[in-house]
């Protein structure tokens, strides 16, 4: 017997809407009382010669209250014997018509609405009009967009929202398909096909009450189910096991809602789904189910007010009823545009593209879920505000694609779980104030950018923000935040791109940059970095073949610091040391290969700065004196500080180091005159500094000098847009220079500045065939190439092929350097570049860092009268916690509410309820874990 409770109180959590009437305790005299009526319906139908079998049910023992509260269908029962009058005339009249015709019933093809229907459930209390109207709707959902759905629609939902009925019944037969129409039903919890689906609402197009008739709701039937009432006699309710049921014996109990799915001309009966449980009544005629359970019946024409008491049908469009499941473009539109209701998701089923000349707006509170490989490209203008766009399932989406000729905007969006979440090659005007985090990528822009600004763009494994072949542009990247506790990643990626990462208009936003591997990881490129933080990463500013990033230059300087942090002695959010300790090995700047850092006025963690947190070899260069005393706390004023020293003073420059360059080029310092050329190129004098470097490059004999004036030059010309960089090389200093000579190597790579945002690869190319192949002996010179060549052919030439090997020789020939991390990400090989030595294998950060999803034993426990239940998610998504008693009914729900990525602890107050045992459930995607729990006062 304990044996058997257990059990029972198991299937209760699993089952909490079974029903465990039938395994009460039964008297002797209760099982012999319905074994004795039992054989009196069998004489009766004998005599009758009717055709319907009459044995135990789950309702068999229940007394006539307990039977009328199954009944849920209210009326004036002085008008109960006038509606069998006339459908008894109805009858009659079918009959005759048919018998005139030679026929006596016309069989018509009704659709197969019982292969479309859902399980069949128990009701809780008098709702059997809420079980009708759902089933109802279920059966037109899956015929429209097939059963493979899998949908089960929530009862409870309609039962306690509903203004014209509750638990307590209706006096109106339509009052479930009325709510459903007018607002919406939602979906069970934890029992749809697919997960996700959990969190769908769906509704009708429309629904009519139609004339009553066999004839009528025969025809009805060719398009609906049919909603319908009956009167309910205690041979039904307590007897009935199967056949063609026809009133033999007992009392009207009450009326009571089923769905019509069919009807059998041969044996003259409708076939009905009712909402009394898989302990009742017949399996649907003709079908196997495979749950193994009842809970149909058929009724004979004619019979307990069937064909007099109702004709209700509905219909499915693609106009909204099911719009939160997307399959096209036109169901994506009608599903942004059909209001969303709290945590409601809609799921695209395939990838959808916004076809030029269209528009999607996608509106406040919208939640669109993509399943794994699918997309949303843009060829067209999406506008998207206060609106989340998600993963359906465990494997990431391919995120939203703006193509050449598209337009638009998002605004305060949610952008998450994708390969790369917004991929921008033209069109997108802005991307504000958005969350984007946990995909590979966050932001990837080819040769456009919007501004980005004030968004969270936290957690991506890779990159934050991958720009290529971006020029400087007029928007910003401003007022973000780069989050990745598990430092690995890099919160912006710079190949040939020269953004502005500063402050944006008058709120003064600052970029923050924490825990990653990289804070700016540059290639070719030359961004101008003012008003960001970077800090706890393990090489804040990492910079390769001739970049060119400027940090905070006088002209800049005024309300516009950068704080690099190298060693840990001032962290903003302090918290976090004690997860990740800080490593004083990190550098703030790492620059290689004729890379050049100008950094003024910035703080490096410690004032003066320490020279042992900046790296620079292979000609590169690294100027940041003179360094701020002090960090900022927040927006800095319009009035530089009083602490800033200028950096033109003489004593300024000599109260710190002022330059670290490779020791093979000799070093060098800045006199007066080169930093009153900086300040030329601050103020935007670009042609009055190239005659300056020019006469320079020509006196000096320096060679890492040289190399910086020949940087310097570059960017002039770029910041002037002139387009003849390559002439002037050529005239100017190609001649004096010989083709193995370092110099011309420099000359080489910064050509390709220009080069490769002209889009001239043929010649890009071949600059980079002579680096690696004339100075191979040179490994920084030559990965550097390698690593270009692998790039360029992937993503701007798109030969996949040809890029691999390049990839493939750079990791052959430098296994562990950085370049080859970087290549492997870009080749699917590892998600991140992680912040120790070792291969990652693929997986969310997110799961990296809070492991599994799991429910933890309650505590205390035993409790009286609270007790504490915790549980930890790994990734952001819809989370339930409901109580349950040991008969599976639902006692108190706890949670149910969109959640993000972390731990929680719920109070269970059980001073409403009674000693004894329950069981507490956790649903969160496809975990479900149930835990046991016991109440003592």
């Amino acid at each position: 017997m304990k044996r058997l409770l257990y059990v029972l109180c198991i299937a209760a959590i699993f089952f909490p809407r079974f029903s465990f009437s039938q395994e009460r305790s039964i008297s002797d005299s209760a099982r012999a009382f319905a074994q004795s009526r039992i054989k009196a319906i069998n004489q009766m139908i004998k005599e009758k010669g009717y055709q319907w079998t009459p044995g135990i049910t789950s309702n068999s023992y229940l007394t006539k209250e307990e039977m009328a509260g199954r009944c849920g269908l209210q009326r004036d029962t002085s008008m109960l014997q006038e509606m069998l009058q006339v459908e008894d005339s109805l009858y009659q009249q079918y009959k005759a018509a048919g018998m005139k015709s030679g026929k006596l019933f016309n069989t018509l093809s009704v659709p197969n609405w019982i292969g479309m229907m859902d399980s069949v459930w128990n009701q809780e209390c008098e709702n059997c009009w809420a079980y009708a109207a759902a089933a109802v709707t279920v059966g037109l959902l899956h015929n429209y967009y097939g059963s493979n759905v899998g949908i089960h629609l929530d009862q409870m939902d309609i039962t306690n929202n509903a203004s014209c009925g509750n638990c307590g019944g209706t006096s109106w037969l339509p009052c479930g398909l009325s709510y459903i129409y007018s607002s919406k039903v939602r979906s069970k919890q934890g029992l749809n096909q697919f997960p996700n689906f959990d969190h769908g609402y769906y509704t009708v197009s429309s629904y009519s009450v139609n004339s009553v008739s066999i004839s009528a709701i025969k025809s009805a039937l060719q398009t609906s189910p049919v909603l319908a009432g009956m009167e309910v006699y205690e041979d039904f309710a307590y007897y009935y096991t199967g056949g063609v049921y026809q009133h033999t014996f007992g009392n009207d109990l009450g009326g009571h809602a089923v769905v019509i799915v069919s009807y059998d001309d041969a044996n003259s009966c409708w076939i009905c789904k009712n909402s009394w449980g898989g302990n009742w009544g017949e399996r649907e005629p003709g079908q196997i189910d495979k749950a193994g359970v009842n809970g149909y019946f058929r009724i004979a024409y004619g019979q307990c007010g069937i064909d007099a008491e109702g004709n209700v049908t509905a219909s499915v469009t693609s106009s909204g009823c099911l719009a939160k499941m997307i399959s096209n473009f036109q169901s994506l539109q009608n599903a942004v545009n059909f209001s969303f209701v709290s945590n409601e998701l809609a799921y695209v089923l395939t990838s959808q593209t916004v076809n030029a000349g269209q528009t999607l707006t996608v509106p406040s509170g919208a939640k669109i879920v993509f399943q794994a490989g699918t997309y949303l490209a843009v060829n067209g203008t999406l506008n998207a505000s206060s609106a989340t766009f998600d993963q359906s399932g465990s494997s990431s989406w391919m995120g939203i694609t703006y193509n050449s000729g598209s337009s638009g905007s998002l605004n305060n969006c949610t952008i998450q779980h994708a390969g790369t979440g917004v991929t921008c090659n033209g069109g997108l005007s802005s991307i504000s104030s958005c969350t984007i985090r946990y995909n590979g990528i966050g932001i990837r822009c080819n040769n456009v950018m919007p501004p980005i600004t004030n968004c969270h763009i936290d957690y991506n494994s890779g990159m934050g923000i991958w720009l290529s072949n971006v020029g400087t542009p007029s928007a910003h990247i401003a007022g973000n935040s780069f989050y990745n506790y598990s430092q690995q990643g890099q919160a912006m990626a710079l190949y040939y791109s020269s953004p502005q990462i500063d402050n944006s208009g008058p709120n003064n936003l600052t970029n923050y940059i924490f825990y990653n591997n990289m804070g700016i990881f540059c290639v070719g490129s030359a961004p101008q970095i003012s008003n960001s933080e970077i800090d706890n990463c393990v090489n804040g500013l990492y910079v390769i073949a001739n970049s060119h990033p400027t940090i905070g230059p006088y002209d800049r300087m005024i309300g516009n610091r950068t704080a690099i942090y190298a060693d840990g002695s001032y962290n903003v959010y302090s918290y976090y040391t004690d997860v990740y300790p800080w490593n004083p090995g990190y550098m703030a700047v790492v620059a290689t290969n004729s890379a050049q850092v100008i950094a003024q006025a910035d703080y490096w963690g410690q004032y003066p700065p320490n020279p042992s947190n900046f790296s620079a070899t292979n000609g590169a260069l690294i100027f940041y004196q003179p360094g701020s005393p002090s960090p900022w706390t927040g927006p800095l004023s319009s009035t530089a500080p009083s602490v800033n020293p200028d950096p033109r003073s003489s004593q300024s420059r000599s109260s710190n180091p002022k330059t670290t360059a490779s020791t093979s080029d000799g070093g060098y310092s800045f006199d007066q005159e080169v930093l009153d050329a900086e300040k030329m190129i601050g103020d935007g004098k670009y042609e009055d500094a190239i005659k300056f470097y020019t006469t320079k490059l020509k006196s000096t004999d320096n060679v890492a000098m040289k190399r910086y004036v020949l940087g310097q030059l570059a960017e002039c010309y770029r910041g002037e847009g002139k387009k003849d960089f390559s002439d002037f090389l050529n005239t100017e200093v190609r001649p004096q220079l010989s083709k193995d000579d370092g110099l011309y190597a420099t000359t080489l790579e910064l050509e390709n500045l220009f080069l490769i945002p002209g889009h001239d690869y043929k010649k890009a190319i071949e600059n980079l065939t002579t680096l690696k192949t004339q100075f191979a002996s040179d490994a920084t010179t030559s990965k550097n190439a390698l690593f270009d060549l692998g790039y360029i052919h992937n993503f701007l030439l798109n030969d996949a092929v040809k890029g691999k090997g390049y990839f493939d020789e750079l990791k052959s020939k430098y296994p562990d350097d950085m370049l080859t991390w970087q290549a492997r990400l870009f080749l699917g090989e590892v998600d991140s570049i992680p912040a120790s030595s070792g291969v990652k294998s693929k997986g969310s950060v997110a799961e990296g860092v809070l492991g599994d999803v799991a429910l933890i034993d309650n505590y205390p426990n035993p409790f009286n009268p609270t007790t504490v239940i915790s549980y930890t998610i790994p990734k952001d998504g819809q989370v339930t916690l409901k109580i349950f008693d040991v008969l599976g009914r639902e006692v108190k729900t706890l949670v149910n509410e969109f959640q993000q990525v972390g731990r929680y602890s719920v109070t269970l107050d059980g001073s409403g309820l009674a000693s004894g045992v329950y069981f507490y459930r956790l649903v969160s995607g496809n975990y479900v874990s149930t835990k046991k729990m016991m109440l003592m006062k």
